[in-house]
C-alpha cells in the first residue's frame, strides 16, 4: 500500500534523491518523495516540484531542496 506501479520509493528508476525542507532557513526534515513531503508539511506538492525546479522559492512557508548524491 502506498506505492505506485511496481516500485515505491527510491526503487523506483526516477527516483531523484531526498527531499530536504527549510522553514526560516532552519533545517526541518527530509523526505522520500514529494507526496509525502505534502503530505507532512501540508504544502501543496505541484509547488514543492516548482521549488525543486527553480520556480519558485517557496511552499506553505518552506522552501526545498534535493539531496545531493
Amino acid at each position: 500500500k502506498g506505492r505506485v506501479g511496481k516500485y515505491g520509493g527510491n526503487k523506483n528508476p526516477a527516483y531523484k534523491g531526498k527531499i530536504k525542507a527549510y522553514k526560516d532557513g532552519k533545517y526541518i526534515g527530509e523526505f522520500d518523495g514529494i507526496k509525502e513531503c505534502s503530505k507532512l508539511l501540508n504544502a501543496n506538492m505541484t509547488n514543492i516540484s516548482s521549488c525543486l525546479n527553480g520556480k519558485r522559492k517557496s511552499s506553505g512557508g518552506y522552501t526545498f531542496k534535493r539531496e545531493s548524491n
